[in-house]
């Protein structure tokens, strides 16, 4: 996929007597339910390498490499946990960047934040320039 793109990562959670819980089931795969924390993410080197993806664009023979080493997670060797915090940690100080940078302050003030953007009263708060001095539009900006 062509950057720019947010990579929003998530913990598989399922819901009691549904269709995903009852084939978790049959298959014998332990998921935590709906009612644990889903932004926490098992300490294996598939996950440490989303939030790596995330952060930086590696070169292909890179990633490549890298996921030969990705395994389901029964079979994966766990990680440290602080690795995958301190990872966690850069990636979201990434996001809050962009967020600050591109002035969407949704995720942060909701619905409000939203509605301040939406009637382009955080505008003037950050105009982004490019080198030549116009201002460029967000590059998921609605097109009016």
């Amino acid at each position: 996929m062509p950057r720019p793109f947010a990579l929003n990562i998530f913990s598989l959670r399922y819901i009691p007597n549904t269709e995903l819980g009852r084939q978790l089931a049959a298959l014998d795969i332990e998921v935590e339910g709906i009612d644990k924390n889903y932004t926490t993410v098992k300490p294996t080197f598939a996950n440490a390498l989303m939030y790596i993806v995330a952060l930086v664009k590696l070169p292909r023979p890179v990633f490549e490499y890298l996921l030969r080493f990705a395994r389901p997670y029964r079979e994966s060797a766990h990680i440290p946990r602080p690795v995958i915090t301190l990872l966690r940690l850069f990636y979201m100080v990434n996001r809050a960047y962009f967020h600050l940078k591109w002035a969407d302050f949704s995720v942060a003030f909701g619905r409000f934040g939203w509605m301040l953007k939406r009637h382009g009263v955080l505008r003037s708060f950050a105009p982004i320039h490019d080198r030549s001095g116009g201002a460029l539009p967000h590059p998921a900006a609605d097109q009016v």
